[in-house]
C-alpha cells in the first residue's frame, strides 16, 4: 500500500512540475517554443497505451531537467524522420546531448508543419 501510495504521489507531483514548463525556446528550431503538454507526459507514462514500468517511468520523470536543458541550449538536430498518419503526416526530430557519459535524446515532434511539441526523452 504504502509503494502504490508513494508511487501516486510522485506521478502526481511530476504531473504538477511538467505543466508548469509550458514551453521552452528552441535554438535548433530557429528560437521557435517547444510546447510541453499531456502527449508528452502520457508519452513518458505509457507505451503504446500499456503503462511503462516504474523504474522506466520514473528514468524518464527524471531526465525531464535535462530534457528542457538539451532544447534551451542545443543548436542543430541530429535527425529528423517524416511519418504518415490516417490524416496526416508527423515530422518526428532528435536532439542529442552527451551527459555524464550518456548519450541523452530528446524527441521533438511537428503535426501538419504547425507548431513543436515535446514527445520523450531518453538515455542510453
Amino acid at each position: 500500500m504504502v509503494q502504490n501510495h508513494t508511487k501516486k504521489e510522485f506521478i502526481e507531483n511530476a504531473r504538477k512540475e511538467y505543466f508548469k514548463i509550458g514551453s521552452v525556446v528552441c535554438p535548433a528550431f530557429n528560437g521557435e517554443k517547444v510546447y510541453f503538454t499531456e502527449r508528452g507526459l502520457n508519452h513518458l507514462l505509457f507505451k503504446n497505451g500499456k503503462q511503462r514500468t516504474v523504474p522506466d517511468q520514473y528514468r524518464r520523470i527524471k531526465l525531464l531537467k535535462i530534457a528542457i536543458q538539451i532544447v534551451r541550449t542545443v543548436k542543430t538536430i541530429n535527425s529528423n524522420e517524416m511519418r504518415m498518419t490516417k490524416n496526416s503526416y508527423i515530422k518526428y526530430y532528435v536532439l542529442t546531448e552527451n551527459i555524464n557519459k550518456k548519450v541523452v535524446k530528446v524527441i521533438i515532434i511537428r503535426e501538419k508543419m504547425h507548431l513543436l511539441f515535446f514527445l520523450s526523452v531518453m538515455d542510453r
